[in-house]
């Protein structure tokens, strides 16, 4: 019995793991949710991968909704090392499948600073929208509650700062279109959970049309994505996959300890 008993909380223990793991997730739009980790190395922000230790200090990769391949990356630091003001967000956006600057690419990222939600754009909420591939191709809104308001907050150079190439990186060889941004987390108003909605648009591929992270309204809090900011580099700690193999691991044992076991008829 105190066989049956321990593996009972054994099992007990790593399914309440799940349960915990997969409670937290509170995403605005279910299956679109990150944490958002500090940098162990500040990107520099050229429209490049300056070496290979860029962006690696990330969670994953997200890849946005739609017919072309783009990609993001995202993290922060509490102060930077090259002079940004305030506590600087760092981005990266990859179009693979674009290798030329046309005038009508964009790329959007939509901030819900307090993870409000909302069926439109309340005070928290910014929109950061980017045509072309120069600074007068920068517009950012502020939500009034009914729509977007546009507004001189973020000042280039200061507070935000967008530089992009084609490059080759270390993701894809073959090079393509690459933006890197960096964004002030106050002027955001950023807290430690944020919603957010990236998109991103290729002239060159252009029947595909938009692609974003999640497909969704611009204009619709409540239909982004989430991220939590972590007080933290990313560990080397366990995940939700790991957790996943120990329960399976755990449910084989408690099948293995519990089976019935033959009787065994001895001849006497």
């Amino acid at each position: 019995m105190k066989k049956i008993g321990a593996v009972f909380f054994i099992v007990a223990l790593l399914t309440l793991g799940l349960i915990l793991s997969a409670g937290s997730v509170m995403a605005a739009q279910e299956g679109y949710e990150f944490d958002h980790y500090m940098a162990i190395t500040e990107p520099t922000i050229d429209g490049s991968w300056t070496d290979d230790e860029e962006w690696t200090d990330v969670d994953v990769e997200h890849q946005m909704d739609g017919d072309l391949n783009v990609g993001f990356r995202t993290n922060w630091l509490m102060e930077s090392g090259t002079g940004y003001s305030g506590i600087p967000v760092f981005w990266i956006i990859e179009f693979y499948d674009d290798n030329t600057e046309d005038a009508e690419d964009y790329w959007q990222i939509c901030y819900d600073g307090q993870a409000t939600g909302g069926s439109a754009p309340g005070e928290d909420d910014v929109r950061i929208d980017f045509v072309g591939h120069d600074q007068s191709g920068l517009t950012v809104y502020r939500g009034d509650g009914s729509g977007w308001v546009e507004t001189t907050e973020l000042t280039w150079g200061e507070s935000i700062e967008i530089v992009d190439s084609i490059s080759a990186s270390p993701t894809n060889s073959t090079p393509h279109y690459i933006v890197e941004i960096v964004v002030d987390h106050a002027l955001i108003n950023s807290g430690p959970d944020q919603c957010l909605k990236v998109a991103a648009y290729d002239e060159s591929n252009s029947d595909a049309g938009e692609q974003a992270w999640p497909a969704s309204s611009s204009d619709v809090p409540d239909e982004w994505g989430q991220t939590w900011s972590i007080m933290e580099a990313i560990p080397e700690s366990f995940t939700l996959g790991v957790i996943v193999l120990l329960s399976s691991a755990a449910l084989v044992t408690s099948f293995y300890c519990l089976r019935k076991r033959p009787y065994n008829k001895r001849e006497i």
